[in-house]
This record gives C-alpha cells, sequence and structure tokens, in this order.
C-alpha cells in the first residue's frame, strides 16, 4: 500500500486507519496520518478522561458528608441518588457467586458481618452490621450506571453511605479476586428509525440519560477549560444554585469553591459573586480536614497567598488523613487549570513526603506531566511513588506505570518506557483501557520483534486478552486487516465496552470494502461514547464509503469543534481535517464521493506546487535556451 511506504516523522499512531474504499485521501488513515500524530489521549480518553476526577470528587462528597453524620440519627442514611436505574442488569443464577464476593473476610475491619445481600435487577445491595450494632450499606452497580462512585473495578462500581465507607477498599479487593466470573447483561439496543440512524447527518444524536449532579457538570466544565473552549466553558458553567439544591452545607459548600475555581481559570464575570457566597458558605462549617482543604483553595481563588500558604501548613499537617489527600489533589488540579503546572507538581511533591500513600498526588502529577509537556519535572515524584513496589500489581500502580511510560515515550526515551512498563503485572479482568494505552506506547517506541512474539503469546493462549490487543493494533498498522480483526475478535469479551476495538476492526472493514460491517462497527463504538472526537473523525471516513457526503462534513465538523484548542491536539492534523472539509463541501453532489475528494485533493496539491512547476520550467527552458545559443555561437 503506498501509505505505508510514507516517510514521515515517527509520531503517534493510535488511532486506526481509513479504508482504501472510500477514504478522504490516498494517504490518510483514521487518525489523518501513517506514522505522524493524534492527540496524545484525545480519543477515549477525552471520553473517559473525567471519570477519575467524578471518582474523586464523588469520594470527597463522601467525605464531606461523613462530616455531618455525627448529628445525623443512626441507621442508614439514603444513598446519593445519582444511580441510574435503567441499562445492564444482573442475570439470574449468581447468587452464590455474590454472596461469596460480598462476605467479609479478612481485609475487613474486626467485628463487621455481612447482614444482607439482595439482587435488586441492577443493583446487589449489601448491608453490614458491626459489633457495636453501627449498620452500613453498599451498593454494587455496573460502571457505567453511576457518576457518583467512591471507587470502581472492572466489574462494578460502589456506592455507599458514610458509615460503608470504611469498608469500600476491603470490598473492592475482595471483589477483585472473583469478579471475572460475574457476568452483567448488557442493556437492550434502542430501536431507531432510519432517519435517527447514527450514520445519517446528525452527529450529536445520543440517548438521553439522567440529570448530571453537581460534580459531572464541573468535570464538563473542567473538560472545556483544558480543552482551551472558554466560550463552551462559559456556556456550561452551571448556577450555584443549581450545583447546590438539595445538598449538604458541606457539599454545597464544595461545590461554591470548585465553581470559583473553574469560573476563575475561564476569567468567568460572575467570581466575585461566587467567591463572595463559597466564603460564606465555608466560614459557616465546622473545622475539619475537608474544610481546611476547601479553605486552602477559597484562598487561591481569591490570590490570597499569605492565607494559601496557612491552609496548605495546616493541610500538610493531618496530610495522611483520606480528605487530606483528595483536597491536595483537587488543589492541584485547580492549579492545573490555571496552566500553573509546575508549581501544581512542587505543591504535590511537598504533600507525598508527608503522605507516601497519597497515589492519587502521583496520578494528578502524571496527568499535569502529559498536559504541560513537563516531563523531566513530573517523572522524579512518580518514580518515586513507583519504586516502593517491585511490582506494579494493583490498579493504580498499574496506572502509575503506564503514566511514567507515557512520559518517557513523549519525551523520546523508549528504553526508559519499555522498562516502566516492564513493571506491569496484569491482574484480571485487564483495565481495557490500560491495555489501549499501553498498546499506543508500543507503537510510539517500534520493535520489529514484539509482534511476533504477541502473535505467537496469542496463539498459544487465545483467551489472553493482552497478546490479542497488541496483536490486533500491530496488525492494523502493518497493514494486514484481516488478521487484525482475528487477533482482536478474541478481546471482544473483555473490551466489549472500550471504543477503540470497534474503531479497530471497522476501518479494517473499510479497508477491505466490507461497508455494512464498518458501519456497524461504528455504530458500536458510538453506542460506548459519543465523546470521543475520533469516533466522529473515523466515521467521517465510513460515510465517504457511503457517499454521505453531508454527514461526513458534519462529523468533520463537530470533530473540529470538540478539539478547537486542546493542548492534545495535533496540529498537522487538524489542517488536514480543514482541507478535507473543502473538498467535502465541494464534492457533496458527486456520484462517488470518494473519488471526488481524492480528485480534489491531488488537484489541491498541484495548486500549491504550481509556483514551483512555473519556476522549474522557466529555468529548464532558459538553460535549453543558452544550451542552443552556445551551439549556434
Amino acid at each position: 500500500m503506498c501509505a505505508a511506504r510514507r516517510k514521515a516523522p515517527q509520531r503517534r499512531r493510535d488511532a486506526p486507519k481509513a479504508g482504501n474504499r472510500g477514504r478522504l485521501l490516498e494517504l490518510t488513515h483514521c487518525d489523518g496520518t501513517v506514522q505522524d500524530g493524534l492527540p496524545r489521549r484525545h480519543g477515549e480518553r477525552s471520553c473517559l478522561k473525567a471519570m477519575p476526577k467524578l471518582i474523586r470528587y464523588g469520594l470527597f462528597l463522601l467525605l464531606l458528608y461523613s462530616s455531618a453524620a455525627g448529628a445525623a440519627p443512626t441507621g442508614s442514611p439514603d444513598l446519593p441518588s445519582a444511580v441510574t436505574a435503567t441499562g445492564w442488569v444482573i442475570p439470574s443464577g449468581q447468587e452464590a457467586l455474590v454472596a461469596a464476593m460480598v462476605a467479609p473476610g479478612p481485609d475487613f475491619a474486626a467485628g463487621w458481618s455481612l447482614r444482607n445481600a439482595a439482587i435488586e435487577r441492577n443493583t446487589i445491595v449489601c448491608q453490614y452490621a458491626a459489633a457495636d450494632a453501627q449498620t452500613a450499606t453498599v451498593r454494587l452497580i455496573h460502571p457505567d450506571q453511576a457518576s457518583n462512585a467512591v471507587a470502581k473495578s472492572m466489574r462494578f462500581a460502589l456506592v455507599a453511605d458514610p458509615a460503608g465507607a470504611v469498608l469500600v477498599q476491603a470490598l473492592l479487593k475482595q471483589l477483585r479476586q472473583r469478579e471475572s466470573e460475574f457476568v452483567w447483561q448488557a442493556p437492550r439496543a434502542r430501536p431507531q428509525s432510519s432517519s435517527a440512524s447514527k450514520l445519517q447527518d446528525n452527529p450529536s444524536a445520543a440517548a438521553a440519560g439522567p440529570l448530571p449532579r453537581a460534580a459531572e457538570l464541573l468535570a464538563q466544565v473542567a473538560e472545556a477549560i483544558e480543552s482551551g473552549n472558554r466560550a463552551a466553558a462559559i456556556q456550561r458553567m452551571p448556577s450555584l444554585q443549581a450545583l447546590g439544591a438539595g445538598e449538604t452545607p458541606e457539599v454545597y459548600a464544595w461545590a461554591a469553591v470548585t465553581l470559583a475555581a473553574r469560573q476563575k481559570a475561564c476569567n468567568h464575570p460572575d467570581l466575585p459573586a461566587t467567591l463572595a457566597q463559597a466564603a460564606t458558605l465555608t466560614a459557616a462549617l465546622n473545622r475539619n480536614v475537608s474544610t481546611t482543604a476547601l479553605l486552602l483553595r477559597l484562598a487561591d481563588a481569591q490570590n490570597d497567598a499569605a492565607a494559601v500558604d496557612h491552609a496548605w501548613q495546616s493541610l500538610l499537617q493531618v496530610a495522611t488523613a483520606p480528605a487530606a489527600c483528595l483536597g491536595a489533589v483537587h488543589f492541584a488540579e485547580d492549579l492545573q487549570l490555571a496552566k500553573r503546572g509546575p508549581a501544581a507538581i512542587e505543591r504535590m511533591q511537598a504533600f507525598v513526603d508527608r503522605a507516601p500513600n497519597c497515589l492519587e498526588a502521583a496520578l494528578v502529577v502524571a496527568r499535569i506531566g502529559r498536559r504541560f509537556a513537563l516531563a523531566d519535572r513530573a517523572l522524579p515524584l512518580l518514580q518515586q511513588v513507583l519504586n516502593r513496589s517491585p511490582l506494579a500489581d494493583t490498579p493504580t500502580l498499574a496506572r502509575l506505570a503506564v503514566d511514567v511510560a507515557q512520559l518517557h515515550a513523549s519525551a523520546g526515551r523508549g528504553p526508559a518506557a519499555m522498562a516502566a512498563l516492564a513493571k506491569l503485572q496484569w491482574q484480571p479482568p485487564v483495565d481495557p483501557q490500560l491495555l489501549v494505552d499501553v498498546s499506543r506506547i508500543y507503537l510510539d517506541v517500534p520493535d520489529p520483534d514484539r509482534l511476533v512474539q504477541f502473535r505467537q503469546r496469542s496463539d498459544a493462549n487465545p483467551h489472553d486478552v493482552v497478546a490479542a490487543f497488541v496483536a490486533g493494533t500491530e496488525l492494523h498498522h502493518h497493514g494486514q486487516w484481516t488478521a487484525s480483526n482475528v487477533y482482536l475478535a478474541r478481546t471482544a469479551v473483555a473490551m466489549e465496552r472500550q471504543p477503540r476495538l470497534h474503531l479497530y476492526m471497522a476501518m479494517n472493514e473499510l479497508h477491505l470494502a466490507h461497508q455494512p460491517q464498518a458501519e456497524a462497527g461504528i455504530e458500536r463504538a458510538f453506542a460506548i461514547s459519543d465523546r470521543d472526537p475520533d469516533v466522529y473523525y473515523c466515521r467521517a471516513h465510513v460515510r465517504v464509503g457511503a457517499n454521505n457526503a453531508s454527514g461526513a462534513v458534519a462529523d468533520l465538523q463537530h470533530y473540529l469543534t470538540m478539539t478547537a484548542g486542546s493542548v492534545e491536539t495535533y496540529a498537522p492534523k487538524q489542517a488536514r481535517v480543514q482541507g478535507w472539509l473543502v473538498s467535502l463541501l465541494a464534492c457533496r453532489g458527486a456520484r462517488d464521493v470518494g473519488q471526488c475528494v481524492q480528485t480534489d485533493q491531488w488537484l489541491s496539491q498541484l495548486r500549491q506546487l504550481g509556483p514551483w512547476l512555473a519556476a522549474g520550467v522557466g529555468a529548464i527552458t532558459l538553460l535549453v535556451l543558452a544550451w542552443r545559443r552556445r551551439r549556434l555561437s
């Protein structure tokens, strides 16, 4: 294939290639290039990158609830209400497995016993009792069905009442031992008419869901700020009244301080009023670790350097408290949104020196290091945390090892990236997002022997999800479309909720001129997430194959809107997309849209070369005339 021979700098190749049939440009892949780049984590990270923040926000809100729990009556108060009642359900026949998974084990605090475990269609309700008659409730639901989970494993999201917070980590560790045996029943597909199909012209068509809670709303604002889209951030900015409606004073104050930090980051005109309300709400709270963290963030939003230093020192004195860890991380995120990455790393280094077990601090430093290209500043802290464990055998340490590898790879240190990945100990079930990130690093650090090794591993053990996915993605980038899908299909169960699996397989089908299968693959990717810019980008290629120029235009415009101003966007790709849009607009009435676009792009390249061609012809003409004149003389 011509594209496979193109010489280009070694850059990111983390998105699937576009097909030969109906492609936008002969050398164009689904990531817009053969070997040059795509946003580091723009794909599914864009659709998922808010989730770690939501989990932290949920845990922080839970700690705030706990702060006020002392004055509440004993018993089991109502759980937070962000659990949806639709979608994934629990099929029958798993009662014994559930009972074994949730029964208190050796990691539980002494004195706790399981009072009851009930399966309620899509929720496992676990009620525990302590020796002192205290009760606690923890609910296990599908990860897609809760925005305020305090913790997540591969198969479950955990939502706990304040009393149940002390049981979450022990229960999470226990769930991971057997959750691979647990089965969720997928939600039924929503009926769609042809006019509502996601392959039609509306790029924003998506299932209606429950109204996001405060943490989700604020995370969406942060995402817009990080992408550099101030207009979108201001448009998404909720009112403080909407955030605090029906919440406890602690949560209301947290929402006010967080909103103020968001407004400060985008110079929102309502910032002074929000700061005044945040100060009033925070002043009314009882003094505890959570309040200290809020005072720190509030002082930073007010640009009060003396108050920041005082609150920071107070937080360091209680650094080992869980609420202090989360508060420090939120403070670092405020600094990140204000584009003060070096200051955030410096603060987190001081905090980790006091609280070595605050792994979230290392994770936020990794994100800041990637965002601001501060690998050399971020890596010492990350390596310090990672060196405490000989193997990255827990989900957080595994995530950290991959972050370290990504930073090394981005700095051009391939051997160091591979050394970081060598610490990974894949524990079933495999984290799909982690595996996607690892496969990207492998593509960034080429090794001619890697494909052979992973194919042999997968052939010897077809259930080895890691080997099959890496082999499948490597084969895709080697242009072996059929073989790629053979290996990717082996990951279908483990990676069912990972949009990149379906994008890779869809683009393989497009290369093989299997238009219906390519369309079906894109549909599956959209069913998982419509917040990944590259889903729209790849669907544009599929729509060109279906001669749907208007739909392809809508998708590329939507892609450009989602990636506008993002620090993770690869500028040459954006320029190519702009060029394709021009060609697509000119080809909307063509019988063969793909051929029309290729021709238009070819003519565009000739037009760009026109002055050089004219100069070359002129020079040759002068040389010929001079030669003839010399002969005649």
